[in-house]
């Protein structure tokens, strides 16, 4: 197991991550995520900008979330497995103009 052991952040008043620390099998520190910005979607606190870093390697990703919003219909379960994400059209779901 790469990252064995995680602390997590957690706002006890809204219950959204602001940053989690992964430690490798030897206790150093592995990854980390923090959350830079907030956003609302739907009366609820989102995370809009998230950074990831790999201090292993000093590797950085920064995730940033534009735009979110429900899709026109619900979404079956059988769309996210392996072997249907190449037939996945996310305008048959109302997420691409």
């Amino acid at each position: 197991m790469d990252n064995p052991r995680a602390i997590v952040w957690i706002d006890t008043e809204f219950l959204i991550m602001l940053k989690m620390e992964s430690y490798n099998d030897l206790g150093n520190l592995g990854t980390t995520m923090n959350i830079l910005a907030l956003g609302e979607f739907e009366g609820k606190l989102t995370a809009d900008v998230m950074l990831a870093t790999n201090h292993s390697d000093g590797s950085t990703t920064t995730i940033t979330i534009v735009e979110q919003h429900r899709p026109d219909a619900e979404i079956s379960q059988d769309t996210f497995l392996p072997e249907s994400i190449p037939a996945f059209d996310a305008a048959m779901w109302g997420f691409a103009n």
